[in-house]
């Protein structure tokens, strides 16, 4: 794999090789702020790659998942973070503002096969997975040493080769495979609003029967 400076349409130019690396589905990605480039290899690991202007490619750190090969990545907004998936479903969290010296931060099992999608929101506090099980799974990552499931968007056999990408105002993911693409509403105040629309509201008489311990202070009010 070969990497380009092509800000001259009439005149590109090749700045390196990626040695060794795998060009399957998700599994190359680029920092926010185009210095560092993570690749997954051919032996499973993750390579990460500084790049600068008129620099050749320089080799920067290696990131070995315990749990499976690396499947996909996707880095965090600041560029300091680091999101990998593997073959046992699982998604492990990285600080990647040393390249040299990669942090583990946290772990979640996730799927019950390979993560073949990933993509982190623009606010750097969701994820979204995409597994061979066919499942997607958006996650919470405001924490990053404790990586937390809060919704299945989809369940079955529906998406299990999908690529994933949140739109850049964050309001949307897009979901691509073979089926065509999918689109999620994730903004969680519009989500709320509608749920809200949808729900009858809750009376006294009904948190009295359910919630007789908690004062009266239902939602959407």
């Amino acid at each position: 794999m070969q990497l380009w400076d092509i800000s001259q349409r009439t005149r590109h130019k090749a700045l390196g090789t990626l040695d060794g690396s795998s060009t399957e589905y998700q599994t190359l990605a680029f920092s926010p702020d185009g210095t560092l480039i993570a690749a997954q290899t051919e032996k499973g690991t993750v390579q990460l790659w500084q790049v600068a202007p008129d620099t050749r490619l320089k080799p920067a750190g290696t990131i070995t998942t315990k749990r499976g090969k690396a499947t996909a990545l996707a880095f965090g907004p600041h560029g300091s973070t680091l999101l990998v998936g593997d073959g046992s479903g699982s998604l492990t969290t990285w600080d990647v503002s040393h390249p040299g010296r990669p942090r583990l931060k946290g772990t979640a099992a996730l799927h019950s096969d390979a993560i073949r999608g990933l993509a982190v929101h623009p606010s750097g506090t969701l994820a979204a997975t995409a597994g061979a099980d066919g499942r997607i799974r958006l996650l919470d990552i405001g924490d990053l040493n404790h990586p937390l499931k809060v919704a299945a968007l989809s369940s079955g056999d529906l998406y299990p080769l999908a690529t994933l990408g949140f739109s850049p105002d964050g309001r949307l993911l897009a979901a691509a495979s073979d089926l065509g693409t999918r689109l999620w509403t994730v903004d969680r105040k519009a989500i709320l609003q509608r749920l809200c629309a949808e729900s009858p509201r809750i009376t006294r008489n009904q948190w009295s029967q359910y919630l007789p311990d908690r004062p009266y202070d239902p939602p959407c009010a």
